[in-house]
């Protein structure tokens, strides 16, 4: 599933990153939602992970992006709590409701950049 619709119409634009680095968002419908503080707690445990592959991270919760039309263009309409990685050709790569997903999106992430290559080894870059 490729994200193509016009993100900027709803305060998230992920455009800019198409063909250049995959992106993290992390989708929440309230800001007491313990999950949001368990993964970005665990992202920047994991930071040089992160650099390591160029990846950016959106956060969209309440106040900053219409919640509805994001979830429904995200693919994440019923969900409280979401992860969604989106890859450097804007196809969806991953979605989850778990906020201990780090393992697998890496994972994700590291095949997508591979693809192409056989040199993938599951280790870190």
């Amino acid at each position: 599933l490729a994200l193509r619709a016009p993100f900027h119409d709803h305060g998230l634009d992920l455009e800019p990153y198409r063909g250049r680095q995959p992106v993290i968002v992390v989708f929440y419908r309230t800001n007491d939602e313990p999950r949001t503080f368990s993964f970005n707690l665990a992202l920047s445990t994991e930071w040089n992970r992160v650099e390591a592959r160029n990846i950016h991270t959106v956060d969209v919760g309440p106040g900053r992006h219409d919640l509805d039309k994001t979830a429904r263009m995200l693919g994440v309409e019923t969900a409280e709590f979401a992860v969604v990685v989106v890859g450097r050709d804007g196809d969806v790569l991953y979605r989850t409701e778990d906020a201990d997903s780090l393992s697998e999106i890496f994972m994700r992430i590291d095949q997508e950049r591979y693809s192409d290559h056989s040199s993938f080894s599951g280790e870190d870059p």
